[in-house]
């Protein structure tokens, strides 16, 4: 009896310590309303191919970071409302997950690498025992979707790194929107000229008439 009695203290104690674990973890998120930017993001040139950046949330919090690579992309976690839910609850609550960094060169790709943003000791302590308490969270809200609560993971598009880039983060309902905020972002999300094809003068389309 003994023994069940501890085993039974231990498992009460064991919840308690993961309902106030997910309970801190979801009283992070934030709510975003309207058109309102979620975060905004600023690069920095640190060295030859390193960046610094910058991410300063809606809350007014900011993060710091630095990665090597040709771009990088955010990975967002939210919840959103529908049904009976979304016409009283009209606006999500999300939290940046991870930002990450990219190569075009495919060799290299195996070098890239997504760092928490902004973790709190919860998250900290979760990570240091090799526990995702995100996935926790997506598994129990998975249950709450009948009634309207649905959980999401977004990933936005992949941005190129360019030195003084400053860049807004919005959510959208189906996807995360990343907007340039300046003049080097706006050029530096510009497509890449398409090479030249070397052909002389008129070499495309109808060939050129000889006199």
């Amino acid at each position: 009896m003994g023994w069940l009695h501890g085993c039974a203290v231990m498992i009460t104690i064991f919840f308690a310590v993961l309902f106030l674990a997910l309970t801190y973890t979801v009283s992070r998120l934030d709510t975003v309303a309207g058109d309102r930017a979620l975060a905004m993001v600023s690069v920095k040139t640190a060295e030859a191919n390193s960046f610094f950046l910058e991410i300063g949330e809606s809350s007014d919090e900011a993060w710091y970071t630095s990665l090597a690579g040709d771009g990088w992309q955010l990975q967002v976690h939210g919840v959103r409302f529908d049904g009976v839910l979304g016409t009283v609850l009209h606006n999500p609550a999300v939290r940046l997950h991870t930002v990450s960094n990219r190569f075009y060169d495919f060799a290299q790709r195996s070098e890239a690498r997504s760092v928490r943003v902004a973790p709190g000791p919860v998250d900290s302590f979760f990570s240091a025992i090799d526990v995702d308490i995100w996935w926790l969270l997506e598994r129990i809200f998975g249950m709450l979707k009948p009634v309207g609560i649905v959980y999401e993971k977004l990933d936005s598009e992949v941005i190129p790194l360019v030195n003084d880039g400053l860049y807004s983060v919005h959510w959208r309902r189906t996807h995360i929107e990343i907007t340039p905020a300046n003049e080097a972002a706006r050029l530096g999300m510009l497509p890449e000229p398409e090479a030249d094809s070397g052909l002389p003068v008129g070499a495309a389309g109808m060939a050129p008439q000889t006199p």
